[in-house]
């Protein structure tokens, strides 16, 4: 029976090469041998909208990701809060489904609740009012109006602010130890599991990405036998 892939958090760019590579041998390889791949958010490192597919690692990534939904494996995306900008023009370019942000897939028989998990970050007060300002669709709109290369100085700006603010909090803040902020989906979908990755190591999950796909192992981050990208369980996400 062939698996089904997650991955996530490879934070793709033209600033970590080997790991773009990676990425493109782990798509030429494992994810065509699977039965779907699930990409659970900040496959870019930065994302500044849809018309960053003029850049080559971009369109490089684009195209890995449509080879391997025209080899027949399903690929689903879903975004990170690095690159919460990505768009339908993205998902076509890459032939993959673009997921919401949280949404209940059947695996192994098990209801199971993917998301990014940024949202979860209850320890990260300043964090999570900066995600509701900028998840604000006509801040979006606006931000997306700007000329290209202004987006992208602004985009720099942000994340070396970002970077910084990084270094001087403790690792525990990464981690939600406040189980109402996953018993808030419950009632929704009601799901015995779940799959979060932002709260995940990114070093070591990236890490992990590029030895898999070196190696050419057939699974990387999380792999267990699930529903298709195509068709997620009760009917439609949740919200």
């Amino acid at each position: 029976m062939k698996p089904t892939l997650f991955i996530s958090d490879l934070h793709l760019s033209p600033a970590r090469p080997a790991l773009v590579d990676a990425f493109r041998a782990f798509c030429s390889g494992p994810a065509r041998a699977a039965a779907g791949v699930y990409v659970l958010g900040d496959l870019f490192d930065s994302w500044i909208g849809d018309d960053q597919l003029r850049e080559p690692v971009a369109s490089a990534v684009a195209n890995a990701i449509r080879d391997v939904a025209n080899a027949g494996t399903p690929v689903a995306v879903m975004v990170g809060n690095r690159d919460f900008l990505l768009g339908e023009r993205f998902a076509r370019a890459a032939g993959a489904t673009l997921l919401p942000e949280q949404i209940v897939v059947d695996v192994a028989g098990t209801p199971t609740l993917l998301l990014h998990g940024d949202e979860l970050c209850t320890g990260d007060a300043a964090y999570l009012r900066y995600r509701a300002f900028v998840r604000e669709p006509w801040r979006q709109r606006r931000f997306l109006a700007l000329p290209y290369p202004l987006r992208r100085a602004v985009g720099h700006l942000l994340r070396g602010k970002s970077r910084r603010a990084v270094a001087v909090k403790p690792e525990r803040i990464w981690t939600s130890t406040d189980p109402r902020s996953k018993r808030r989906f419950a009632p929704q979908g009601s799901p015995a599991s779940s799959t979060a990755t932002h709260t995940g190591r990114r070093d070591t999950i990236s890490s992990s990405m590029a030895a898999l796909a070196s190696a050419g192992c057939s699974r990387t981050g999380t792999s267990t036998e699930a529903t298709s990208p195509s068709r997620p369980a009760g009917g439609g996400p949740t919200t």
